[in-house]
């Protein structure tokens, strides 16, 4: 008996009190947890190529945080690729008349760049725009959950806009 109470783990109050307050740094990493998990909801834009052209339509989704991007080959068949928005090395549109090409650059990523075809021109200038301003936006460290949504994209979309000299 003596051996067992030698062995026991004793707390004082302060102790008690101290474990069952929530660690700071536990609070703060759900809150953020939480905020990833909220931007990753909001899709900031949404294409796909254009049906009689891609017998497959690809689609790509753009959220605060990544990129997903659905290439479909035949029925049923999905090949999915996710860059998130800090991975992006760079972003550029070819285009034509009528349709244009979205060429991603991850950084580390093999092979060449993804590429979505046959979107509508002005669907891909502005998924252009608005990947480009989520990357500067990163990088200069600021936070869309203190805009509103729709003036986020908005903000986002003229951020990531090409300004020409003339």
């Amino acid at each position: 008996m003596d051996n067992f109470q030698r062995n026991q783990i004793v707390f004082d109050e302060s102790q008690l009190l101290d474990l069952t307050k929530p660690k700071s740094t536990a609070v703060s990493e759900m809150q953020k947890f939480a905020d990833v998990l909220n931007a990753s909801g909001k899709v900031l834009f949404k294409a796909s190529s254009v049906f009689p052209f891609d017998l497959f339509p690809d689609e790509i989704t753009i959220d605060e945080c990544k990129i997903n991007i659905v290439f479909h080959e035949f029925f049923l068949s999905e090949d999915i690729h996710s860059i998130t928005i800090d991975m992006i090395k760079d972003v550029k549109v070819e285009h034509g008349p009528f349709f244009a090409s979205l060429k991603i650059v991850p950084d580390g990523y093999p092979g060449q760049p993804l590429e979505v075809r046959y979107l509508k021109k002005e669907d891909a200038i502005k998924a252009r725009r608005i990947v480009q301003g989520l990357i500067v936006a990163r990088k200069q460290g600021l936070d869309p959950a203190k805009l509103d949504f729709y003036d986020f994209i908005n903000k986002i979309e003229s951020l990531g806009a090409t300004h020409l000299v003339e």
